[in-house]
């Protein structure tokens, strides 16, 4: 029997773009099985705090397990730039496979968004 998903967890849709607002992250890591091959493992993870969702205020959290996702996060968790931005999220495949398309939109034309920097 498989888990319910949780409300507070952003689930991406095959193949339809995603906006994001992130406003604080962690490293971490979370014992995953592939759905198609049914293979447990250990999966380094990067965590958002997501405040806005398609336009949205909610209070979720989005989970980045693949490596290559997660490179394009990279050079703007240090100094928190990520913030700055709506980020629109493309998935695509299922399982270990899945691939993502990372977009980077200014979030200084959302209400309320800090001015650009």
């Amino acid at each position: 029997m498989t888990q319910p998903l949780l409300d507070n967890v952003v689930v991406l849709p095959e193949g339809r773009a995603v906006e994001l607002h992130f406003t604080d992250h962690w490293l971490g890591a979370l014992r995953m099985r592939d759905p198609i091959i049914g293979l447990e493992r250990d999966v380094q993870t990067l965590a958002f705090t997501v405040d806005e969702e398609d336009g949205r205020r909610v209070s979720k959290i989005y989970y980045v397990t693949s490596d290559r996702h997660a490179a394009d996060f990279r050079p703007y968790l240090e100094d928190g730039s990520y913030t700055r931005y709506t980020w629109a999220i493309i998935a695509r495949g299922r399982g270990l496979l899945r691939t993502f398309t990372t977009i980077r939109l200014p979030w200084s034309t959302r209400e309320g968004a800090p001015p650009a920097a």
